[in-house]
């Protein structure tokens, strides 16, 4: 089995063929999109980025996580969806294109 989860900032999902858009201007994700499994009804933690990644990795709401600005790092308390997947056999990694 494998596991991607792609995670992208600031796209809105009407732009997406995937979900109806006309323009064909995301090919590759539509091609996941019909290989995989597509969430449809999914609500955001808060609208930041830094918070929500660490809602996402963490499965906790930000006011467990802590992270609320650019100074603050989420718990090492607490485990992460790469660590717990690694604990069940999984090799992890991440790529991303801000540096």
């Amino acid at each position: 089995m494998h596991i991607i989860l792609y995670v992208l900032d600031a796209l809105r999902a009407d732009h997406l063929g995937c979900f109806g858009y006309e323009r064909e201007i995301t090919p590759h994700m539509d091609q996941l999109a019909r290989d995989g499994v597509v969430f449809e009804n999914c609500f955001t933690s808060t609208t930041w980025t830094r918070p929500v990644a660490a809602s996402l990795l963490t499965g906790a709401y930000p006011a467990v996580h802590q992270t609320r600005s650019r100074d603050n790092m989420f718990s090492v308390n607490l485990k992460r969806l790469p660590e717990m997947l690694q604990a069940s056999g999984f090799e992890t990694a991440a790529f991303n294109t801000m540096g």
